[in-house]
């Protein structure tokens, strides 16, 4: 929950913010549960594509840095 809040706030932030994460069956229903949320915030789901020309073209995107893991989410 910690880092979905924090995907929010980076977006609120910044108007944008890419995230990539393996599919761990728990995080399947968190995504479910989170999902149609966005909305009511001022927020949307978009793919990765639409934020491309929005991102410096040397910047570097660590894959799962902020990505929970299914021990630390139990």
């Amino acid at each position: 929950d910690q880092v979905l809040a924090n995907i929010e706030q980076r977006a609120r932030e910044t108007g944008h913010v890419v995230v990539t994460t393996a599919l761990y069956p728990f995080l399947i229903g968190k995504l479910a549960d989170w999902l149609p949320t966005l909305a009511g915030k001022g927020l949307a789901l978009a793919p990765v594509s639409a934020a491309s020309p929005l991102l410096p073209p040397s910047s570097a995107i660590a894959p799962d840095a902020a990505a929970p893991t299914p021990a630390a989410s139990e």
